[in-house]
């Protein structure tokens, strides 16, 4: 699952944390995402260059380390044969200690003075954000280092000075997956945001509620159209692809031949309660339900870590959103954590609830859903902010319809 560079801003956003880092395995795309989230930082798009360094590699020669806003180069690693001749692993470059000690240096002594510091004055910077940040000194010096790994850890005097740059600026930095002990501190520091591109989100089923009767609506509501698009078809492509397994639960034959012809689990029953939406689609994940259908999507609940409650009615919700739902909870969440969408503070849905909930989802009261166990425990509730007000817009009449219709991204 790759998420969007726009989720991952939203959600170091929302954490309050001061610097972010990204790690993940050789090849998983660690520099390609920095460099976009440097474009974000900076508002102007994916050639914005935060000052600081990028090291890259000449395969069995050596390994360079280029300034960002300069260009000035330094080698900091040599080829070295393994005395075994097998350097598949890699691995196989010495330190150059004389790069990283003077050019290196100097640009870390750059940074610190502010050389070159990005802001969001650039033009188009709250809009790269998705809005105003609440505090704009949050956002008012940037430093990138692509990338932090063996070769820099063993260099203690350029280590002490990123730990100093760490302690001063905000820095964007990738850091390999290594057990160094310079590694290990930044990784473990209070103020980041630490994202694993091979682990982004911790896996969540997803169960879209699509049981409605539409009384207020005067039919199935789900098969209205917008933009070329049913709602039901709408939500189903805002989640292909996110969760570790999803089910839809509904009344309709025509909802359950669309989700047939996808190839997506689906569950269709005639039972009255959304108590009885919820246990179904909850058993359903676990692929122990009578009236599944089954899809080309594997249902197994067995190592969920929460359960995610979406309806079919939000045409507006984004999959950016979405996905700082599941960013959100794997960065602040517990199994006993509940998160659910907002804006500006009113509550809303999707929500998705910890692993601990699970027998009390199975076994709501007649005719209680979800929100039955958010006011149960209204102290473990966390929101999380929509991009917009009318991603939480749902279709109860033709009214809203009309609305939504009148409505334009």
């Amino acid at each position: 699952m790759r998420l969007t560079p726009q989720s991952i801003i939203r959600s170091f956003r929302s954490s309050g944390k001061k610097h972010l880092l990204l790690t993940g395995s050789r090849g998983s795309g660690k520099s390609t995402l920095a460099k976009a989230l440097a474009g974000l930082l900076g508002g102007t798009g994916d050639d914005f260059l935060l000052p600081g360094f990028t090291t890259f590699v000449l395969p069995k020669e050596k390994v360079i380390l280029r300034e960002n806003t300069t260009g000035r180069q330094a080698v900091i690693g040599r080829y070295q044969e393994p005395e075994d001749g097998d350097d598949s692993a890699g691995g196989c470059m010495k330190p150059v200690m004389a790069g990283l000690e003077t050019l290196g240096q100097e640009i870390l002594s750059g940074c610190l003075e502010g050389k070159g510091a990005a802001s969001l004055s650039t033009p188009g910077g709250e809009e790269a954000l998705g809005g105003p940040p609440a505090e704009r000194e949050l956002w008012d010096s940037w430093v990138m280092l692509d990338e932090l790994g063996y070769l820099e850890s063993g260099c203690e005097v350029f280590c002490r000075a990123v730990e100093e740059l760490f302690g001063k600026k905000r820095v964007l930095a990738v850091v390999r997956k290594l057990p160094t002990a310079f590694l290990d501190r930044l990784r473990s520091r209070k103020d980041v945001y630490l994202y694993d591109l091979d682990d982004p989100a911790p896996p969540v089923g997803c169960v879209i509620m699509a049981s409605g009767l539409g009384r207020r609506f005067g039919g199935n509501k789900l098969l209205a159209q917008w933009e070329g698009k049913s709602l039901i078809a709408r939500v189903l492509e805002q989640t292909s692809g996110m969760f570790a397994c999803r089910v839809v639960v509904t009344r309709y034959p025509e909802i359950a031949s669309l989700c047939r012809k996808q190839g997506i689990v689906c569950v269709r029953h005639d039972l009255p309660g959304r108590n009885d939406t919820v246990r179904l689609g909850m058993e359903a994940l676990d692929g122990r339900n009578d009236a599944l259908e089954r899809g080309v999507e594997a249902l197994d609940g067995r190592n969920l870590s929460g359960y995610v409650f979406c309806p079919a009615d939000q045409p507006l919700l984004t999959r950016e959103t979405l996905e700082t739902l599941l960013l959100e909870f794997g960065q602040n969440g517990s199994s006993s954590g509940i998160f659910r969408l907002s804006w500006k503070g009113k509550p809303g849905a999707p929500v998705l609830f910890g692993v601990d909930y699970r027998e009390e989802l199975l076994a709501l009261p007649p005719g209680k859903g979800g929100s039955w166990l958010l006011q149960k425990y209204p102290e473990r509730v966390r929101t999380v902010e929509a991009s917009r007000e009318e991603e939480l817009w749902d279709v109860d009449t033709p009214e809203d319809l009309e609305r939504l219709l009148r409505t334009t991204l």
